[in-house]
């Protein structure tokens, strides 16, 4: 599981002869985001591990979903003990 955001990015290099000055950027460049003690963190991802941390992503996200379905069942009134009913 992987928690953050894989962000496609493209960018210039500053060489005056270079495509990118002509406008033909360079990339896609991947980019994974998240936060870490209120702070944006980032990462570079190498093309090769793309599909890898989509799908860690991913799981990380089912596991959220049945994290919460987990959480919403845990808030279900509790049935009342036939002790306490006789109060």
């Amino acid at each position: 599981m992987l928690a953050g955001s894989l962000v496609e990015q493209y960018g210039t290099c500053g060489k005056t002869g270079c495509r990118c000055a002509r406008g033909q950027k360079h990339g896609p460049l991947y980019y994974l985001y998240w936060k870490e003690e209120g702070r944006s963190r980032s990462r570079y991802i190498p093309r090769e591990q793309v599909s890898a941390v989509r799908r860690h992503i991913r799981n990380y996200h089912q596991f959220q979903i049945a994290l919460s379905a987990v959480l919403r069942r845990q808030h279900r009134p509790v049935p009342r003990s036939p002790k306490e009913r006789s109060r």
